[in-house]
């Protein structure tokens, strides 16, 4: 009896050994069963197994006492026939029985860690490039087991069609020039080289030869761009070739096509979810668009007269650059995903006598603010690093020749940041592209207000820096560069908006108490809290931090401000207590700040938003930017969107209003001032002109159609050109009259576009047209004609 309900070893085999009446019948059953002939089987007709064969089966019939062991109750014995029932799913002389025999053999539990070892064994290994087909060859012949037999299965030759080739076969695996050996970049460089270039990439002339003609342009772009990943629209999709095939495959989960060539692709409309995506991953986006039709290509080769195959291929240009710290919110783009700031920032360095003086200028890009400034830092760069915490940068640009100690700190304290090294402009080139390009040209010829303290004042073109900001206008000529290299300069620098930067310290020892105020979102005097400070008391950017604590903003232009406040907290006793009041008072009336929830959580994010609709409504952009020259063939979805958006606006201002007579009856002094219209408080009062938009057309009907039709009275410029349009109608309806009295009968205007007001005459009066009238086209029982006069109406409309 102790025996028999001991745990042990001893148990076991006791158990073992006696076994029920009811389970040796369920064996028994199980072992005549596979002693019955099998038409699958080549054991028939009394042909006798051989002695290892038979050795197998009796392993397989007889279960293991480990599984004996495991079982809950000896009821539990016929476990081991239903796992006979599966490896009789082949047949006994099948390539795969051998195997599954030996594999049951041991206990469930022992076969499966080791493939689950295995499986995390091989996620971690990471394939560059691999096509589903070349994983798939790369891995061991797994036999199958009931419930993966079916996986297991070859693919269909159908599917297996996409994949023409595996990784290692794919045309850009092949070409010597393109290996990592003799690899160069656009001037021939290797990468050993101290002046190598990985944005770009040497293309022999040849091989440019033997490509089609839109292969030799991705081929061209590439070669400039090697380290983006070129979304290509052909027609109404974006492909992907060759090495950015194989991205859209790994990390967008694309299929592979046909042919020789790595490609991949998806349609237009899914643009801004694809970007976003590779872009949160760390790659570098660019879109190519067609800037003609195939008629327009035809009919420049007519004008040029050059008509060689390089020619008749549709013109392409890149429209946009998009990566971390430089994303924007457009048509297509849905801009940064997280509400918190993304800044670009550059950065240039003088180095001193161990120490270094900094000129940095950083942009949130989906915004426009652009943030200016120049300090002397100490050996350890403590206001550098300060800056960096404050705001936390996407996106570094630095010089290439940045001090060694400056470099290893971006790389250790800025590790999750995109860092791009290259060529500073010099600051006098800086402001002369910033004076031809975008400023100077405008209609007053003036710089915007906030660069100005940053110029010579002896110097009336402004070209030249002031004393002590040679670095900061540097660092912006970095942060001009790449938003012209990314296409974003326009969007950007439209906004003109530019504020002068100071680390904490500097702004608390050198500015006076006025304004500070203003600078120091109304708190005075703030506390100086350096990088280190912020991490050790866990104040941003870890998880679980005072910041994360705190964050339980109804908006994403609180949750920013909120970031800049908890990293320069104030110390000035009076705004602390006069905070405490506005807190008290909303904490007691609770009906208040539900209310005013309300009416926050209904709000967009205004700052990303106006920045959108400016850049949209740009004139500049909208003649000089390649987006204007942009083939699109989901335009009216994008114009809808631009009414809604502007909409958005407009309904997030009137709902901003609420909040004025929310908090018109209350007694903290923080709360008039923050919330009420001048004089009693500092709320901007712009409710005249959300008036005019609101008056200037009909929102609802410009919401459904997807235009804006100026209302009369609104644009006179619009309103003359109406009046224009009447006439030439009134003047069209008194010519048909006049034709019916020649032709005697009924007439209409069809045709659309420059085929617009011919004459349709029936064919029983069409023989009355003359020689003034000339033939367009015809109808079953109707011709059309057109005349002089039709066609000088046209030219006027």
């Amino acid at each position: 009896m102790s025996k028999r309900n001991s745990t042990g070893p001893a148990n076991t085999l006791f158990n073992y050994f006696s076994k029920t009446p009811p389970a040796n019948k369920k064996v028994k059953s199980e072992i005549e069963v596979d002693k019955s002939p099998n038409v699958n089987s080549p054991v028939q007709n009394g042909e006798k197994e051989s002695k290892a064969e038979k050795k197998k089966r009796e392993r397989q019939i007889t279960p293991s006492p480990e599984v004996k062991h495991n079982s809950d109750s000896e009821d539990e014995a016929p476990i081991a026939p239903k796992r006979r029932k599966r490896i009789r799913l082949n047949p006994v002389d099948s390539d795969d029985s051998d195997v599954e025999n030996k594999d049951n053999k041991m206990d469930t539990t022992e076969v499966e860690k080791p493939s689950m070892e295995k499986k995390l064994q091989d996620s971690f290994k990471y394939e560059p490039n691999q096509s589903p087909k070349a994983k798939a060859a790369s891995k061991p012949p797994n036999k199958p087991t009931s419930s993966t037999k079916s996986s297991a299965l070859p693919p269909k030759p159908s599917e297996e069609k996409p994949l023409a080739a595996d990784d290692g076969n794919w045309i850009h695996c092949k070409l010597e020039w393109l290996k990592p050996e003799k690899i160069k970049d656009a001037q021939k460089r290797r990468p050993d080289h101290p002046d190598y270039d990985p944005s770009t990439l040497y293309v022999p002339p040849e091989f440019y030869k033997s490509q089609t003609p839109a292969h030799r342009q991705w081929w061209e772009m590439k070669s400039s761009h090697f380290d983006c990943v070129l979304f290509f629209k052909v027609g109404k999709f974006y492909e992907l070739y060759h090495m950015d095939a194989a991205v859209g495959v790994n990390e967008l989960g694309f299929s592979y096509m046909k042919g020789e060539f790595a490609h991949s692709g998806f349609p237009e409309s899914a643009y801004g979810r694809m970007a976003a995506t590779l872009v949160s991953k760390g790659y570098k986006v660019a879109r190519v668009e067609q800037t003609e039709t195939p008629d327009m290509m035809q009919e420049r080769c007519k004008k040029t007269g050059q008509n060689s195959k390089w020619d008749k291929v549709v013109r392409r240009e890149i429209c946009q650059v998009s990566m971390k710290g430089a994303q924007v919110c457009g048509l297509q783009d849905y801009g940064p995903a997280e509400p918190t700031a993304a800044y670009m920032m550059a950065i240039a360095e003088e180095e001193s006598n161990g120490s270094s003086t900094y000129g940095v200028c950083f942009v949130d890009t989906s915004i426009g603010l652009i943030h200016i400034g120049q300090f002397q830092d100490d050996k350890h760069s403590s206001r550098l690093l300060t800056t960096l915490a404050h705001y936390p940068p996407a996106l570094i640009i630095y010089d290439r020749k940045t001090s060694g100690r400056t470099s290893k700190l971006l790389s250790t304290h800025c590790h999750s940041a995109r860092r791009e090294p290259q060529t500073m402009w010099t600051p006098e080139k800086t402001l002369k592209t910033l004076a031809e390009k975008y400023y100077r040209t405008n209609a007053d010829g003036e710089w915007p207000e906030g660069i100005k303290p940053f110029l010579h004042e002896g110097d009336a073109l402004g070209l030249t820096p002031a004393t002590n900001c040679y670095l900061g206008i540097k660092a912006l000529g970095g942060v001009v560069a790449c938003l012209t290299n990314c296409l974003l300069d326009i969007q950007v620098l439209g906004m003109n908006q530019f504020t002068s930067y100071a680390p904490p310290d500097v702004l608390n020892k050198t500015l006076p108490s006025e304004v500070k105020v203003e600078n120091r979102w109304e708190g005075g005097s703030t506390m100086v809290l350096d990088a280190i400070t912020l991490r050790n008391l866990r104040i941003v950017q870890d998880e679980g931090c005072l910041y994360e604590r705190l964050n339980f903003c109804s908006t994403h232009m609180g949750k920013r401000l909120l970031y800049q406040w908890v990293c320069a907290p104030s110390c000035n006793i009076s705004v602390i207590k006069e905070r405490q009041e506005a807190v008290k008072e909303l904490f007691e009336n609770q009906e208040l700040c539900q209310d005013a929830k309300s009416i926050l959580t209904t709000l967009p994010d205004l700052e990303r938003l106006l920045a959108k609709v400016h850049a949209l409504g740009n004139l500049k952009r909208s003649k000089q930017h390649p987006d204007a020259r942009a083939i699109f063939y989901e335009e009216k979805t994008y114009s809808k969107r631009k009414v809604l958006d502007f909409a958005s606006v407009l309904n997030g201002f009137t709902a901003a209003l609420k909040l004025v007579d929310l908090f018109s009856n209350v007694d903290s002094k923080l709360l008039k001032r923050i919330m009420q219209f001048h004089p009693d408080g500092k709320y901007p009062d712009y409710r005249d002109t959300l008036k005019f938009f609101k008056e200037a057309f009909n929102q609802a009907q410009a919401e459904k159609e997807g235009r804006i039709l100026p209302g009369e009275g609104v644009d006179q410029e619009y309103d003359s050109t109406l009046q224009l349009i009447k006439e030439i109608e009134e003047e069209l309806k008194d010519y048909l009259a006049e034709q019916e009295k020649y032709f005697k009968c009924r007439l209409s205007y069809v045709g659309t576009d420059k085929k617009r007001y011919q004459i349709e005459v029936p064919q029983s009066a069409a023989s009355k047209a003359g020689a003034d009238y000339n033939l367009e086209g015809a109808r079953k029982g109707y011709k059309r004609f057109s005349t002089c006069e039709t066609k000088v109406c046209i030219l006027k409309m």
